[in-house]
């Protein structure tokens, strides 16, 4: 569980971070790294999401067990 903890982090940072460029600088590092549309943005574009519903769901379940 750990490892899908961190791995969840490192990609909400990922993201986090690249929203904030695309907004402030206007610059995709997603895009510029891997291609804008190529399979691999894709992919970690979808993990970043599933990442952040698993994060969601994670919290939920942690917060109702400490009850």
């Amino acid at each position: 569980m750990k490892f899908l903890d961190t791995t969840t982090w490192v990609l909400l940072v990922i993201a986090g971070v690249n929203l904030g460029l695309v907004k402030i600088a206007d610059t995709d590092l997603l895009q510029l790294a891997f291609g804008a549309g190529t399979m691999l943005t894709k992919i970690i574009y979808s993990l970043a999401g599933i990442s952040g519903v698993y994060k969601v769901f994670s919290w939920c379940i942690c917060k109702s067990c400490k009850r």
